[in-house]
């Protein structure tokens, strides 16, 4: 009988995250949005060049490893070159970190831990919309968990192929994303150090470092192999240059630092004095994985100070370990309370550090649990568009509807808009980033020298001041329409049907 009982529990906890997908699917208005991101636009207009044969870095320029794009396009072949299939396929990985999460806190430290530490996340700011956003950064951060994940029940099971898994894992979220490079490292020094304080009478071996270099030669050969075939050596210096330009450039010189990143986390803070006191308490209790994810916020902390620009997506790099950490003392306190229920109160447990648990708890729920909440419309149903003003995206979309059927090619610095209507772009500026644009590495006369060469229907500017362009543009298109940064030109030869 208690067999079956566990039976039930792990087949409740593993499909638990259901729970969010479904939530979101019937009241989270993503199927009505144009765009969350101007990212969202650059990643499915990148899938959508690769459908059509174009190789990212030679023909399509990226900034980003090719995993995520490569995937993606595959995906839309498949099921349709739609965004909320895109954004599905974002939603349904933002359930699986929530499956990993539940999955380590249970098996590391009990239900109720897994428990709090899955509505933690979903409460994160931006958690919930970048789980419907067609954007690189969650998908890397849940490959991250997922190894993390693995690199805890080798831990516990001392079974190798955790640890190919785990290497694995951490090369599919470089590869997507360049921004957990640095938990190769931590992973690495982490598994040597753990292994030297379990085997102290066996410094002298060289079985100590048998797990550090399995892990390294499963990562290394796993991005070895996705940057031979879909990178390339030219692909590199697209990789890099644009990172170190930017952090030059004047344009982000604002974007970055200790006040720009106590900024984005204001309303994270109760996650991380939380996730403090369970750092210490795992110290305490000698959970060597925990301290893998004290050292992931740490490093992860030094390196966003050095990033430029910072947007707030970046956050989850460092509040989602942080929520792992603090489901700790949480599951404690419920444990806690369960004890003092049933009369067994255990006098290790400090009533004040109780105190300080629930109130930390409570600052935090009265800070994001109305936002997110409010996120959600439960009035109805999401099959139907909610009604409300169109924006000046969706007023420049109906025009270039308009003018579609007269429309082979646009261009355009949001490419969500020849994404939504099928019309093609040119290669050359299938990818508009401000990173791109705003170190030069995309030039207005560049832009102009397609323009010329390839003679657009269309042109829609939204993004950015480009005076030579539209002073070109004037010549021979006609404004159509005209809102503060919003212009949409077309060839004046012409007319919608």
């Amino acid at each position: 009988m208690r067999n079956r009982t566990d039976k039930i529990k792990n087949v409740f906890w593993s499909f638990s995250p259901i729970v969010f997908f479904s939530s979101v699917i019937l009241f989270y208005p993503f199927r009505f949005v144009l765009e969350f991101d101007s990212d969202e636009g650059l990643s499915v207009i990148m899938a959508r060049m690769i459908s059509q044969g174009y190789h990212l870095y030679s023909e399509v320029w990226s900034d980003h490893p090719p995993l995520f794009p490569h995937i993606l396009s595959n995906l839309l072949q498949a099921l349709g070159m739609n965004v909320t299939v895109a954004r599905l396929f974002v939603l349904l990985l933002s359930c699986v970190l929530l499956w990993a999460v539940i999955q380590y806190l249970r098996f590391s430290w009990g239900s109720p831990h897994a428990l709090a530490g899955a509505l933690l996340i979903i409460m994160l700011p931006y958690y919930t919309r970048l789980s419907v956003s067609v954007m690189i950064g969650l998908p890397s951060i849940v490959f991250a968990v997922l190894s993390f994940l693995c690199l805890a029940l080798w831990h516990s099971k001392r079974r190798d192929v955790f640890l190919l898994l785990s290497g694995i894992f951490l090369g599919i979220s470089v590869m997507m994303k360049l921004q957990t490079g640095f938990l190769a490292i931590v992973f690495i020094m982490g598994l040597v150090i753990i292994e030297l304080q379990t085997n102290r009478v066996d410094l002298l071996r060289a079985a100590i470092l048998k797990p550090a270099i399995l892990w390294t030669m499963s990562f290394t050969i796993f991005v070895v192999l996705v940057g031979t075939f879909l990178i390339g050596g030219e692909g590199i210096p697209q990789l890099i240059n644009v990172h170190l330009s930017a952090s030059s450039t004047n344009a982000f010189q604002s974007e970055s630092g200790l006040r720009k990143i106590a900024n984005l986390l204001r309303d994270s803070w109760p996650i991380f004095a939380l996730g403090l006191i369970g750092s210490i308490y795992a110290i305490k209790m000698r959970s060597f994985t925990a301290i893998y994810l004290v050292a992931w916020i740490l490093v992860g902390f030094v390196l966003l100070t050095q990033l430029k620009p910072i947007w707030y997506h970046h956050q989850l790099l460092l509040t989602i370990p942080a929520a792992l950490l603090a489901a700790i003392p949480i599951g404690e306190v419920i444990q806690v309370v369960r004890s003092a229920r049933s009369g067994d109160v255990s006098p290790r447990r400090s009533g004040f550090i109780v105190a300080v648990i629930i109130l930390t708890l409570a600052v935090f729920l009265i800070l994001r649990l109305p936002p997110t909440l409010n996120e959600y419309n439960f009035n109805l149903p999401n099959f139907r568009a909610p009604t409300t003003p169109a924006t000046p995206l969706q007023e420049m979309l109906a025009l270039i509807w308009d003018y579609a059927d007269e429309t082979e090619l646009i261009v355009t610095d949001r490419p969500m808009f020849a994404f939504r209507t099928g019309i093609a772009v040119p290669p050359e500026l299938a990818v508009f980033s401000g990173k791109r644009f705003l170190t030069d590495m995309l030039t207005e006369r560049d832009i102009i020298r397609v323009i010329i060469a390839t003679n657009p229907e269309q042109v829609a500017l939204t993004r950015f001041f480009m005076p030579e362009v539209e002073e070109h543009l004037l010549d021979n298109y006609s404004v159509k329409y005209n809102y503060t940064t919003h212009k949409l030109f077309i060839r004046n030869d012409i007319t919608p049907k």
